[in-house]
């Protein structure tokens, strides 16, 4: 990760031996860590919907019944 001031990103670096030296490149994958780290987020939220859900509808006395977009019972 590079933090400068007024910048924020993510490089992807590799070397290799190249005659007496290094031949080093580098590659921003800023978008694929944003996107990756939203995905986390997202399957957390998820994740802590769902607990909650089955905590809900475990402790009810009623009949709970959950419709998809297409009218099919998928609780």
């Amino acid at each position: 990760r590079h933090l400068s001031a007024d910048h924020d990103s993510w490089l992807e670096v590799r070397a290799y031996p190249a005659g007496d030296g290094l031949a080093v490149f580098y590659r921003d994958v800023t978008a694929r860590e944003r996107a990756e780290a939203m995905r986390r987020e997202a399957e957390a939220r998820l994740a802590e919907t769902s607990r909650r859900l089955d905590a809900v509808l475990s402790n009810t006395t009623m009949a709970v019944f959950l419709m998809d977009h297409r009218q099919h019972c998928i609780y």
